[in-house]
C-alpha cells in the first residue's frame, strides 16, 4: 500500500473514533439531565453499545491497515483495501445508528409527562 493512502485511512479511522468517544461523553452528560420514564433510562444502553461498536471497528482497521504495511503482496493489499472500504462503512453506520438512538430517546425523554411538568 502507498504510504499517503495509510496516512488517510489512519486519520480516517482516528476521527471516527474521535466522533464515537465524543458521542459517548455527550451521552454520560445527556444521562444526567435526561427526565423521564425508567424505560428511557434503561433504552440509554442501545446507543452505548453501538458508539463503542464502532470504535472498536474503527480501531481493527487501524490495525489491519499497520500490519498491511509489512506484508507487500499486491493481492494481500487488494483484499486489505476491500476489507477497510467496508470496515469503514460500518463504523459510520454505527455511529450513526447510535446517534438516531440517542435523539429519539431525547425526543421521548423530553416529551414525557415528568418533562412536561419541569417546563
Amino acid at each position: 500500500m502507498d504510504i499517503e493512502k495509510i496516512k488517510l485511512l489512519h486519520d480516517y479511522t482516528k476521527h471516527v473514533s474521535t466522533l464515537s468517544t465524543a458521542a459517548i461523553l455527550m451521552l454520560v452528560t445527556f444521562y444526567e439531565k435526561l427526565p423521564g420514564f425508567p424505560v428511557v433510562y434503561k433504552s440509554i444502553i442501545f446507543p452505548l453499545i453501538f458508539f463503542v461498536m464502532s470504535i472498536l471497528v474503527a480501531t481493527f482497521t487501524q490495525k489491519v491497515v499497520i500490519s498491511s504495511l509489512s506484508n507487500n503482496d499486491e493481492k494481500y493489499e487488494e483484499n486489505t483495501l476491500e476489507f477497510t472500504d467496508n470496515a469503514l462503512i460500518i463504523s459510520w453506520l454505527l455511529f450513526v445508528l447510535g446517534m438516531i438512538f440517542l435523539c429519539v430517546i431525547g425526543i421521548i425523554g423530553f416529551l414525557s409527562e415528568p418533562a412536561r411538568r419541569m417546563w
